[in-house]
């Protein structure tokens, strides 16, 4: 019996325990829904933080562009402040009478040459004003609707050869001054220029000569022509604005012209130098600017050509520096294509 009931048993035994195979996929169970919920938190934070970091980006959009506007405002308001420095910086040298005082004093041939050009300007800046003041009413009185035919007569027997004559004096005078305002500055020379030969040889070639003439004259000529422009369009002050700021920076333009001649500068390296400091010799030009703009052409070439032998001596002492923002304003671009544009249309046609 006992061999019977234990072959074959009448009830389920009980099952046994087994610690290895039953623990284990529970505990392989427990670990994956909790690695499940965890992932599943991990990736809800992530979410919540990518979606934070987004309306904050989205909300810091507006300030970042209000601050590189700001940014923005402020470096063009420096730049603006530097170039009316450097502005008024050439204004004052431009009125720097001390210095023009200090190197009369020390040289007796600019002394001399200075005595000479301002007199004769004086004399004809003088018969200038006078006609113009008190003779022209009178022969206007006199003859009446005739008296155009005096003033005709007035300009080609004593203005017009008047001022071919100190033109041509003024050659002279000026490299003569730049000469010796850059012996006792101490600037070498590239050669010592006989007046002579500087009225030959002008700047250095002839063909150089006529193209700066014809890139100032180019220049002009558009300065005239954005001015009549604006009048058409009821801007006659922008236009005024225009014309003689372009004035201001010719003047500044000739008197560097003898000493940058002297020095054996061309006339890319001229131009070049005027570029990055216009703003400096805009204001070098302002005051002989002002002192003959509302004046008729041969006045104001008398009392022009009375103070510029001054400002040659100004532009020889000047040391006129680079602007910060290194930029470069092309006033003379063009000019210069159009001259250029100019001479070689015109050797063509002669052959060359």
């Amino acid at each position: 019996l006992v061999k019977s009931s234990l072959l074959f048993p009448t009830s389920k035994p009980a099952p046994c325990f087994n610690p290895v195979f039953d623990v284990i996929p529970r505990c392989c169970e427990c670990r994956a829904e909790a690695m499940d919920s965890s992932s599943f938190s991990e990736s809800a934070e992530e979410d919540s933080q990518s979606v934070q970091q987004v309306s904050t980006k989205a909300a810091a959009a507006p300030n970042e562009q209000e601050e590189r506007r700001k940014k923005a405002s402020v470096s063009m308001l420096r730049v603006l402040t530097a170039h009316a420095l450097r502005g008024v910086y050439g204004v004052c040298d431009s009125l720097s009478l001390s210095c023009v005082w200090h190197l009369l004093r020390r040289s007796r041939e600019l002394w001399v040459t200075m005595r000479d050009a301002v007199i004769f300007n004086l004399i004809w800046m003088g018969i200038s004003f006078i006609k113009s003041a008190f003779l022209s009413k009178w022969v206007q009185q006199l003859v009446g609707d005739g008296s155009w035919v005096l003033d005709l007569g007035f300009m080609l027997t004593w203005n017009l050869p008047v001022y071919l004559c100190l033109w041509l004096l003024s050659i002279f005078w000026h490299n003569t001054i730049v000469q010796e305002c850059c012996r006792l500055l101490g600037r070498k020379a590239i050669r010592q220029v006989d007046p002579m030969q500087a009225l030959m040889e002008s700047s250095a070639k002839v063909a150089d000569e006529v193209y700066r003439l014809l890139v100032v004259a180019v220049f002009y000529f558009c300065a005239k022509i954005i001015q009549l422009l604006l009048a058409q369009i009821k801007m006659r002050l922008l236009g005024a604005l225009i014309y003689n700021l372009s004035n201001c920076w010719m003047a500044s333009f000739y008197a560097m012209e003898y000493v940058w001649t002297t020095l054996g500068w061309n006339l890319e390296e001229r131009i070049l130098f005027f570029e990055a400091r216009w703003s400096y010799l805009g204001g070098f030009g302002l005051p002989i600017t002002l002192a003959t703009f509302s004046l008729p052409f041969l006045q104001a070439a008398a009392v022009y050509a009375t103070f510029f032998p001054f400002l040659v001596i100004l532009a020889t002492s000047a040391t006129p520096k680079s602007h910060v923002d290194a930029f470069r304003l092309r006033l003379f671009a063009l000019p210069m294509h159009a001259a250029h544009a100019v001479v070689e249309h015109g050797l063509k046609l002669i052959g060359w």
